[in-house]
């Protein structure tokens, strides 16, 4: 599954920036990031 580029980045940063994986804030963007793989992935099926 691919996901985009930026979303990529920015989780890489939230992590180093926090040094610690279970944060909110790190929790937020991976949760972020599952939501829109999971819609990305739902939009392909239906094509």
């Amino acid at each position: 599954m691919m996901f985009d580029h930026d979303a990529v980045i920015l989780l890489r940063c939230g992590i180093w920036h926090t040094k610690d994986p279970d944060s909110p804030v790190t929790r937020q963007i991976v949760r972020t990031l599952v939501n829109d793989a999971r819609l990305a992935s739902a939009r392909l099926k239906d094509e």
